[in-house]
């Protein structure tokens, strides 16, 4: 027979039970109802129950001897009320509910325990463990408890979990629920209908207490990609926006995954999570291997999801060496895409190039064709060339078949001694070098545009020109001629091209230098002819030396007395840059000789730079003084993008040989708010700072062509763009810019204001022929001046207000028009004063803007004009 403990049968146990529970019934048992002095019988039935289990399991654990374990299990429900069972001392038993006590006196001492042996003074409803140990019996409960649960804002709550160990179910709407404990150890959790069992543990203190569910309504969203489709080319980073729209219900956070790259492509979110309305890029990063096709992208939550195409293409499309031979009428392409150049009115010459042979051209009808239906939505052309003359004449260009004097766009040419670039996009664009052309001499020449994207030029490695804004390239075009004459009076090239590369991309300043200094060096064999041999030095046979192109820190002096060969050492240092995002500042750039013969440093950068930063150099080389303190310089100037992230950097700079430094550069977080109002659809417009400000199109407000991209478009009196500033404050200082196309020019036209309750801040263009401002503490007014400025109505300014603490200045295309000081502190917005863009925000003085804003940026600090410079032409 089965035996329970030691030297007990089954039918012995149950015999002694019964004993212990006779015994147990002389026990003092006291019942009382808190408040009241009389004893109530009748209804503590169930009291007498619970307190029987309990004397019985003490008494059957006090008859065995050591080493006895048992477990026994306690009701969870009292009279359908929760309880507690309490122990006062050793021997008192208080069963507690929330209204009545009921107490027994044990004839033992007992000892109640948690799981890590600590002492307590509470039972569990539910399971129990008793064990005799040394003559000591103790009872570890299964720390369980029961709960109320009160449900608000649900309209089908089903039923609460019986207890918190136990299983659950919130509601049967599936709603989401934060539920907040009233017990001993408050916790606050947001509780899903699967209820955790490891979430629901924290609320365990031995306390009968009440927990409230204040639920709501499931999230219900969607989320979308700004575009159907998003075009990358090898070598590349493309950014992408997607937002989440409410539709229903109270919103949570949700968080973003994505699938679907091809491989040899990596992406990250702006922001990995965020609560609808929401928006966060997505950027893309395309690695040069990369196989050109279309990808479905797919963009995630837990919930919902959307597709995008990714839509890869080459980066490199066309690449003309000119290393032929001979009579050669064919001009391969080693792009990979066979576009082979076909020689007009051949035949050509082909000479000794800059890189390896080239192409020399007459200037009389010679030229190279080369047929390519593809309409790029950037381009990036670059070529080595050495002109004949300084006439006008074309180095590379676009046509279609009429013929390039009839059509021509995408063109590099010469123009009054000056290389230039010139696109079409509806207007002609032309950006002019500063380099006079010198015959004879070899330059690198590139020229960089694209849809939205500003014309550039680049003459050996360094932008020249103004860049111009380009809307949209001509597309009618399908071939390329390289020497040919074009409309607009330009001839044929008289010289020599090497190395032409046609990018499908807008190649940064960055790039465009690593192909300028991406070159080898080609000796004459003739240089030193009839070298005698010198005594005390190498023998000499009296033949050739051979021009070599070295890039080491060596130099040698020929004096016709001596060859001396000497290693020159020098060290670099240079100055910390602390830039905007979005801006440009420089670092000086010391080269000091240490020893040897000096010689021509040249200066480049190492390793991979930030997000959006390139560096450049003015000279690009420098050779170090032959006096004390043996030093020369050069200027490294340092641009960034409002892409790039703030935060502190090294840019390793690289001389000759082995020799570098490492300059700091802090990325300063000073741009609080940029939208470029680039969605085109929807009723949103994101915050490209990183900083959330989301804006609202209220009133019908819409989207049109921008200075850039898209723009906001605003066509009545009650059209505008709330924004969300997250219940923040912004005092000055502060900056303010915007380009601006009023429709009209007859009132006023205010752009931005935080005028609500009056005395904020505002900005407008007035009656053609002002621009105003009112600046405001938030309770007074400071100051309200005009400046003088014509302006007429569709037409395109970039207006800027530049706010300090102590006075303001306003520009328009980069140029100052006012200034002007005060005492007070400038206030742009706080929790009264709303921000708005394309009127007041106050209730009476409206001053609607009618037109197009784009490009809305602002910043946290006062610019100098420098930089509002830099705002404009960038």
């Amino acid at each position: 027979m089965k035996r329970y403990s030691k030297g007990q049968t089954a039918m012995e146990f149950l015999v002694l039970a019964g004993f212990m529970l006779l015994v147990l019934t002389s026990f003092v048992l006291i019942v009382r109802e808190r408040g009241k002095a009389e004893i109530v019988h009748a209804r503590y039935q169930e009291f007498a129950t619970t307190a029987s289990i309990i004397a019985q399991e003490v008494a059957l654990a006090n008859s065995v001897e050591n080493g006895y374990v048992r477990t026994f299990e306690l009701p969870m429900l009292i009279n359908n009320e929760p309880y507690t069972v309490r122990l006062y001392g050793s021997t008192e038993i208080s069963i507690i509910t929330a209204s009545e006590e009921y107490v027994i006196y044990l004839p033992v001492n007992v000892t109640i325990l948690d799981s890590a042996g600590g002492s307590i003074d509470f039972l569990a409803p539910g399971k129990n463990t008793i064990s005799k140990r040394d003559n000591n019996i103790t009872i570890r409960p299964a720390i369980t408890e029961l709960v109320t649960c009160q449900f608000t804002s649900v309209q089908s709550a089903s039923s609460c979990f019986a207890n918190v160990g136990g299983s659950c179910s919130i509601n049967a709407l599936q709603t989401e629920c934060q539920a907040t404990n009233s017990g001993a150890n408050p916790q606050t959790v947001v509780w899903s209908s699967s209820c955790d069992p490891s979430t629901r543990n924290t609320y365990l203190d031995g306390n009968p207490e009440t927990i409230v569910f204040n639920c709501v309504a499931p999230t219900v969203y969607s989320i979308a990609a700004d575009r159907s489709t998003l075009f990358a080319v090898q070598a590349q980073t493309v950014s992408i926006d997607i937002t989440a729209t409410p539709v229903s219900g109270t919103q949570l956070p949700v968080t973003f995954t994505v699938s679907g790259l091809p491989a040899g492509t990596n992406a990250s979110f702006s922001q990995a999570s965020c609560t609808p309305s929401c928006t966060t890029g997505l950027s893309i990063y395309v690695a040069p291997g990369t196989v050109v096709g279309t990808y479905p992208i797919t963009v995630s939550t837990d919930d919902v999801s959307t597709v995008f195409n990714l839509q890869v293409e080459p980066g490199l499309i066309g690449w003309w060496k000119f290393d032929e031979v001979g009579v050669s009428a064919t001009a391969a392409d080693s792009s990979g895409f066979n576009k082979n150049g076909v020689v007009q009115n051949g035949p050509v010459t082909w000479v000794s190039g800059r890189k390896s042979n080239a192409l020399q051209l007459s200037g009389a009808s010679q030229s190279v064709l080369v047929m390519d239906s593809y309409q790029p939505r950037n381009y990036t052309v670059s070529a080595w060339v050495k002109p004949a003359s300084t006439a006008n004449q074309n180095i590379f260009l676009r046509t279609s078949a009429s013929g390039p004097l009839s059509a021509w766009s995408h063109v590099m040419r010469t123009s009054s001694s000056r290389f230039q670039h010139y696109t079409y996009d509806g207007a002609g664009k032309t950006v002019t070098g500063t380099t006079v052309i010198v015959p004879d001499v070899w330059y690198h020449v590139v020229i960089v545009a694209g849809n939205a994207v500003f014309a550039r030029l680049y003459v050996n490695g360094v932008e020249q020109g103004t860049p111009l804004g380009v809307g949209t390239l001509w597309a009618l075009g399908d071939r390329y001629f390289i020497g040919s004459i074009s409309g607009g009076s330009i001839g044929y090239f008289s010289g020599v091209i090497d190395d032409v590369m046609l990018f499908n991309r807008s190649l940064n300043a960055t790039e465009v230098r690593q192909i300028y200094t991406n070159v080898s060096c080609t000796g004459v064999s003739t240089q030193f002819c009839g070298v005698s041999a010198i005594p005390n030095s190498i023998p000499g046979s009296g033949g050739c030396v051979s021009g070599t192109c070295y890039t080491c820190n060596t130099g040698y002096s020929y004096d016709g007395a001596s060859c001396v060969s000497t290693t020159s050492t020098f060290t670099l240092s240079g100055t910390s840059v602390s830039v905007g995002r979005g801006f440009t500042a420089t670092s000086t750039i010391t080269a000091t000789q240490t020893a040897g013969i000096a010689g021509p440093i040249t200066f480049s950068t190492g390793g991979a730079l930030p997000t959006g930063v390139t560096a450049s150099f003015s000279p690009t080389s420098c050779t170090p003084s032959s006096t004390s303190p043996f030093t020369c310089t050069v200027t490294m100037t340092v641009s960034t993008t409002t892409a790039t992230p703030p935060g502190s950097y090294q840019i390793q700079v690289l001389g000759n040989g082995a020799t570098s430094t490492n300059v700091p550069l802090t990325v300063n977080d000073d741009l609080l708010g940029y939208w470029t109002f680039n969605e085109g659809t929807g009723s949103t417009a994101a915050d490209s700072s990183g900083h959330g400000f989301t804006g609202t199109l209220w009133g019908g407000a819409s989207w049109g062509a921008g200075r850039s991209g898209n723009a906001l478009f605003l066509t009545v009196g009650s059209q505008y763009v709330a924004i969300n500033t997250l219940s923040g404050s912004k005092t000055g200082p502060f900056t303010v810019s915007a380009w601006l196309r009023p429709t009209a020019s007859t009132a006023a036209y205010t752009f931005i204001g935080s005028n609500g309750p009056d005395y904020g801040f505002e900005a407008k263009m007035q009656s053609g022929t002002q621009i105003m401002t009112s600046i405001g503490t938030g309770t007074s007014w400071i100051t309200r001046p005009a400046s003088s400025y014509s302006w007429s109505a569709n037409n395109w300014y970039h207006v800027t207000y530049v706010i300090d603490t102590t006075g303001y200045r306003a520009y328009v295309n980069g140029v100052q028009v006012g200034t002007g000081t005060y005492a007070g502190t400038p206030l742009l917005y706080d929790g009264t004063h709303s921000l708005v863009v394309g009127y007041t925000g106050h209730t009476i003085f409206q001053e609607f803007f009618k037109g197009n804003i784009d490009e809305l940026k602002i910043y946290n600090r006062a610019l100098t004009a420098a930089e509002v410079s830099q705002v404009y032409t960038s």
